[in-house]
């Protein structure tokens, strides 16, 4: 067995083709789904410099997939990846693996997160095998029991603009632990804005002013609601329940795809409103730290 690996920064349409395919096999293999993981709309065309690739071919077929994400903190990594069920125990991740590390040193990364299926044992078994300890999980939910809106909505998705981005960025910062830097967020938002298969929203008051924001993006497979969040001061009025319904009326009157979202275990005040709305779990993500 020949495997030539292959590391870039890039996808070209073949790649990306191959990628999928692989997926497709790995999750109807093993039952388990990891496209979110590995993050598949950014894959199609991708670009950014925050993004890494290891591909392994045999004979022209991709049998082996690695991807590092650097989303926000360039010193914090992300890697998930995936090898074809013919092509397993025969050290091909191990390889791939260091040769990932290495190039998380020579990125000076501090830390790298493990995204690995919860049920997955290969998955938890290499990581006990790193000595990685368990951080934190997220559920992935899809929308299964959707009451449609009856009559008209009371909030307006709106197309973020480039005006928006500092505004957004506040939100983002403000909801999540995204750090302190607002230089370090706004080019996630960027993306967003201006990447093909990225629909970033905001909603505005009466006053005209912004007071929450969301993203949406085509995994292929279904569309994933992501960076949702509502101004302090607004929330405990509704609004959110509100926002998520109508995002979900977008979607649906665009096209039939199923519609999922990604949330912390311990987020119960978003798990609440994610069950309200009609989203029920699915699936779900362990992460694990790894310090460098």
């Amino acid at each position: 067995m020949n495997i030539l690996f292959e590391q870039t920064h890039n996808l070209n349409n073949e790649q990306f083709k191959d990628v999928i395919h692989l997926l497709e096999r790995c999750e109807s293999f093993d039952k388990v789904e990891i496209a979110s993981s590995i993050n598949v709309s950014m894959l199609e065309n991708a670009e950014e410099k925050h993004l890494y690739f290891i591909l392994g071919y045999e004979n022209l077929r991709l049998v082996s997939f690695l991807g590092l994400y650097s989303f926000i903190d360039s010193e914090k990594i992300e890697i998930a990846g995936m090898v074809h069920p013919d092509f397993r125990q025969k050290k091909i991740f191990s390889t791939m693996l260091n040769s990932g590390l290495t190039i998380c040193k020579e990125r000076n990364a501090k830390e790298i997160l493990f995204v690995c299926p919860s049920r997955s044992n290969a998955a938890k078994g290499l990581m006990k095998k790193l000595d990685a300890p368990y951080s934190f999980s997220e559920y992935t939910m899809e929308l299964k029991e959707y009451v449609p809106i009856l009559g008209e909505s009371e909030i307006t998705l709106l197309k973020a603009e480039a005006e928006d981005i500092d505004i957004v960025t506040s939100l983002l910062l403000d909801g999540f632990d995204f750090g302190g830097d607002p230089e370090s967020v706004k080019p996630l938002i960027r993306r967003n804005l201006n990447k093909s298969g990225y629909d970033l929203f905001v909603v505005k008051d009466e006053e005209n002013e912004v007071y929450a924001t969301l993203t949406v993006s085509d995994e292929k497979q279904s569309y994933y609601i992501s960076a949702f969040t509502v101004a302090k001061s607004k929330r405990g009025q509704g609004l959110g329940r509100k926002i998520l319904r109508e995002t979900v009326e977008h979607i649906r009157m665009r096209n039939s795809k199923l519609i999922r979202l990604d949330v912390d275990v311990k987020n119960e005040n978003a798990l609440g409103l994610y069950e309200g709305v009609g989203f029920r779990k699915v699936s779900g993500y362990d992460y694990y730290s790894y310090k460098i």
